[in-house]
């Protein structure tokens, strides 16, 4: 029968031990290094961030100007670093007092990845900036062009931009819906004393949505053709309610020689964006159109 050399056994067993201590010994040296040094980076950055030195901070973080704004930083310290997958994350707290003296203080993540030649290069964040009152990362997120992957700010900042010939699609098929829809029914005007001029007119509204702050632009043009001046106002500050008529009157002070007027309705920008971005999408939209727009130049 065979036996077992338990003397050989451990001395195998503390050499193997021996050895793992040593790799992990030197794998942890190597990244406390590049710890450390992401951390200097990323102090380096607040502190330009703090006296407004924006090409150092675009030297630093290169892609910084994608973002739609940047939070201001008073001070920032470090809470926290780790490597997972050759990223390394540095954990900042960032504050600042604001005009009316209320301290922010918010977690800001920066992202760093080594070079070739050792350096640290700053290459997303997260936390830097808001998307919260941004119109068109609503969109985006809502029709499925934002994916559950994009999560950072450049990521989420390169999805939006993805977006943008699908968000202004969307946008001009509503404006070209309100235009048909909704319009001058009827309308009439005359010249006044000193070459002024006065009129009135209804709106009609054939659209499904109550449409507030319509407004009109009257041009007015002599006999030949010409533009002599144009005026403009509001229909009503008021929404015209879906199937409703709205009346309106208008005065301009002067128009000159002019013969005719030709009027047009205008929609308020804002009120486009807002119901494109909080309209109810199923989520599939991004991709149904992608499909649908095989030609579209989509940066990736």
């Amino acid at each position: 029968m065979k036996t077992i050399k338990t003397t050989s056994l451990r001395r195998n067993r503390l050499l193997f031990t021996l050895i793992l201590s040593t790799l992990f010994t030197f794998s942890s040296c190597g990244d406390g290094k590049k710890l450390e040094k992401a951390e200097q980076l990323a102090a380096t950055f607040f502190k330009k961030l703090k006296d407004d030195k924006k090409e150092e901070i675009n030297k630093i973080y290169p892609d910084i100007k994608l973002l739609p704004s940047i939070y201001l930083s008073d001070s920032a310290k470090v809470i926290t670093s780790y490597i997972e997958n050759d990223t390394i994350s540095v954990v900042m707290n960032n504050y600042y007092t604001n005009g009316f003296g209320k301290i922010n203080e918010r977690e800001i993540v920066l992202y760093f990845v080594p070079q070739d030649n050792d350096e640290l290069k700053l290459f997303d964040s997260n936390g830097l900036t808001s998307y919260d009152d941004d119109s068109q990362f609503k969109f985006t997120k809502n029709t499925g062009c934002l994916s559950s992957s994009d999560t950072t700010d450049l990521r989420i900042a390169r999805a939006i931009e993805k977006s943008n010939d699908f968000y202004m699609d969307q946008c001009i098929t509503l404006l070209k819906e309100l235009r048909a829809l909704i319009y001058v029914d009827r309308w009439s005007w005359e010249r006044g004393y000193g070459g002024s001029a006065s009129g009135q007119g209804v709106v009609f509204n054939k659209s499904s949505f109550d449409i507030p702050k319509i407004k009109y632009e009257i041009t007015y043009l002599n006999r030949s053709g010409d533009v002599v001046t144009t005026d403009n106002g509001y229909i009503s500050y008021d929404p015209v309610e879906s199937m409703k008529a709205q009346s309106f009157t208008f005065y301009t002070s002067y128009v000159g020689n002019a013969t005719e007027a030709r009027i047009n309705l205008n929609f308020d920008e804002e009120l486009i964006l807002d119901y494109i971005s909080n309209k109810e999408w199923r989520g599939n939209e991004w991709e149904n159109w992608i499909k649908a727009n095989p030609t579209n130049k989509v940066k990736s």
